[in-house]
C-alpha cells in the first residue's frame, strides 16, 4: 500500500499532456511534469499492456449506455501497434 500512496501524491493533479505509442510499442501516457507512464503487461516489461479509460458511470448512462460501450483504450491511438 506504500507504493499506492506514492502514486496517488505524485499524480495528484497532474494533467495528460499527450498519449501515444513509443518505439516498442508500449503505451505511453505522457504527464504535465515531465513524467510518463508506460503501460507494460506485467511487472518486468515483458511487453506491452493495453491502457483503458472507463467513463464515470453517470456519464456512461446519463448517455443511455453501460459503461464498457463508452471505454476507450489505448488499441484506439492513430499509428499504434496491434
Amino acid at each position: 500500500m506504500r507504493w499506492l500512496k506514492r502514486l496517488n501524491k505524485d499524480l495528484t493533479g497532474l494533467s495528460i499532456t499527450e498519449v501515444r505509442y513509443d518505439r516498442g510499442g508500449y503505451p505511453v501516457i505522457e504527464l504535465s511534469d515531465g513524467s510518463s507512464l508506460v503501460i507494460q503487461s506485467d511487472d518486468e516489461g515483458n511487453g506491452p499492456g493495453v491502457a483503458m479509460h472507463e467513463p464515470s458511470m453517470e456519464s456512461a448512462y446519463g448517455a443511455g449506455r453501460r459503461p464498457l460501450e463508452n471505454a476507450v483504450g489505448t488499441w484506439q491511438i492513430k499509428g499504434g501497434r496491434r
